[in-house]
């Protein structure tokens, strides 16, 4: 049973209200009248954190913002489990009724190690995908083959999962681009998995598609929930998205993605932009899956990096000193990857050296 629409529009009100009161009681800098905030308003002050719940809190940073600049927060952990369990990766596992769940976790700051996919204990929610069970994980890591030898690398990583297909494949939106190529390079396909789980980064729907339409997947689920203000949402069975309104309440300025997260108490997020660019309809449709939604388009994942850099300007940058062969930048925590349609000549790599030259670069040639 799911609730009536009059019943979620008071609830999330209620709870934007509460947010707020406790902000504006608690962090001072919101007693300025705006109608939205951005981390230009909240990084340079002292009373950023509630220093009676910091004991209670995990210290996080992210790093990107609308500022360009680092930024730190806390998150409380008495929420943890209810948000990103509950609320989150337990409810997808249950969505996809996906039952002690067998997960390859190949995310996109995967550390390089000798073997490309190894079987770990692991006490991190994520790899399990959630708390309410115990998955088999296998880990799928960067080795020095993924830099010198892009095409051996990914036959290596789907020749394993052809022949010992997972009930959830953690990536993102970068990594299945990759998978998307080297499938049609090798031209032959076979199941991997029957949930692709996509988070972190935006989802090119185009290549969800086609996994699905080659059966290289069942079903596919885009998911997020940021912990610094931005927007927590699922794909149901059905495809349709689902802003998690019962966790946060996000709207629509000028395609800005605001967000007033209701459990944030630590360092409250209220009208907060943290970066992130959609399209929201605020009136409340019903979904085949029976729960209520405001129909939502997700149009670009923050655009800025590591060390606060905006990766989509050095893009421009790039381009304009004419080099063409680029065909997306994946961004670890301190290393980005460029990864080209064909091998660059030593003027061209740097060249983009020298205009990303606070980052670390590694160049992986992925071919058209």
């Amino acid at each position: 049973m799911f609730a009536e629409i009059e019943l979620i529009k008071r609830t999330t009100s209620l709870m934007s209200k509460n947010i707020k009161n406790w902000a504006l009681e608690n962090s001072p800098i919101y007693k300025k009248e705006k109608e939205y905030f951005s981390k230009e308003d909240l990084e340079n002050k002292n009373i950023w954190y509630v220093e009676n719940m910091r004991e209670e809190s995990q210290p996080m940073a992210t790093s990107g913002s609308t500022t360009g600049n680092k930024f730190k927060y806390l998150r409380w952990d008495r929420f943890l489990k209810f948000i990103e369990g509950d609320n989150h990766y337990d409810l997808i596992l249950e969505e996809f009724k996906i039952k002690k769940p067998k997960v390859a976790d190949f995310s996109q700051n995967a550390f390089i190690k000798e073997k490309s996919i190894q079987k770990i204990q692991t006490d991190n929610f994520m790899q399990h995908h959630g708390f309410h069970m115990e998955a088999e994980v296998f880990y799928v890591s960067r080795t020095k083959e993924y830099f010198e030898n892009q095409n051996k690398f990914f036959d290596e990583i789907l020749d394993f999962f052809e022949e010992n297909p997972v009930d959830v494949f953690l990536t993102s939106g970068p990594t299945i681009n990759s998978i998307v190529h080297h499938l049609k390079r090798r031209g032959k396909f076979k199941k991997i998995t029957n949930l692709l789980s996509n988070t972190c980064e935006y989802l090119i729907k185009s290549d969800a598609k086609f996994l699905k339409d080659n059966n290289v997947i069942e079903n596919c689920c885009d998911h997020m929930k940021c912990w610094d203000g931005g927007a927590g949402f699922f794909t149901c069975q059905h495809g349709t998205y689902h802003l998690m309104d019962n966790l946060s309440f996000c709207k629509e300025i000028d395609t800005k993605l605001i967000c007033t997260d209701y459990f944030s108490f630590p360092s409250p997020f209220v009208s907060y932009w943290n970066g992130d660019y959609c399209k929201i309809n605020n009136n409340y449709n019903r979904c085949l899956c029976g729960r209520a939604f405001r129909p939502f388009l997700f149009l670009q994942n923050r655009p800025f990096s590591i060390k606060g850099k905006c990766i989509s300007e050095f893009q421009e940058k790039i381009k304009k000193s004419g080099i063409n062969g680029i065909k997306q930048m994946k961004c670890g925590v301190s290393k980005i990857e460029v990864v080209c349609k064909w091998e660059l000549n030593k003027k061209e790599k740097e060249t983009i050296i020298s205009i990303m030259s606070d980052f670390e670069i590694g160049f992986i040639v992925e071919g058209i």
